[in-house]
């Protein structure tokens, strides 16, 4: 990844699959947490269009960790 808007939820899912596999699921949503923070910094001067952390937290509600 070279860029932080060449990043997709599909990016997201598969890095919290990993950290699933090595973290316990508290942590994983807060790592998560921190990460859906970070990509809202860069939505309101629009150097990126949307949170992808956000689209996939929406789907993530609905899935258990």
């Amino acid at each position: 990844m070279t860029s932080i808007m060449a990043v997709q939820p599909l990016h997201l899912a598969t890095w919290i699959k990993r950290q699933t596999q090595m973290r316990s699921a508290p942590t994983v949503e807060q790592h998560f947490a921190a990460l859906r923070h970070l990509f809202d910094l860069p939505v309101p001067s629009q150097i990126i269009p949307d949170n992808p952390a956000r689209r996939r937290a929406d789907r993530l509600r609905r899935i258990d960790l």
